[in-house]
């Protein structure tokens, strides 16, 4: 199993930061190609990949999310946009909703923010 995940961790090395074995991608077809592999080795034969279609495919490859305010930023480098969610060009600024700032900065600091994960659904 450390093979396999190591093609996940080849594509994060490799600078990509929406990383893995994203299907249609080349660390998928990796991963593809060792289960093959591992098949023959086991005695099996006439082991062969069916190819299908992808629908279009878009994932983010640059972001960033940043909380600005009373002259303190907050950015949250673990933030990753959600799957299928639009692309938004440009920054978008928003207003915080019923919390004040100084609250959102207390609790973030309370926060253990190693394993945070943030998601956008959509902005209209």
């Amino acid at each position: 199993m450390g093979e396999v995940v190591g093609f996940s961790r080849q594509s994060r090395d490799d600078g990509n930061r929406y990383w893995g074995r994203i299907s249609g991608t080349k660390y998928e077809a990796m991963t593809a190609d060792w289960i093959g592999e591992k098949l023959s080795e086991l005695g099996l034969e006439n082991i062969h990949t069916q190819a299908f279609d992808l629908r279009p495919q878009w994932f983010p490859v640059d972001w960033s999310l940043s909380a600005i305010g009373d002259g303190t930023t907050l950015d949250f480098s673990s933030a990753n946009p959600a799957t299928r969610s639009p692309g938004i060009p440009g920054t978008m600024e928003l207003e915080a909703v019923a919390r004040s700032f100084a609250k959102i900065i207390d609790e973030v600091n309370k926060l253990d923010i190693s394993q945070l994960s943030v998601a956008v659904a959509g902005v209209n």
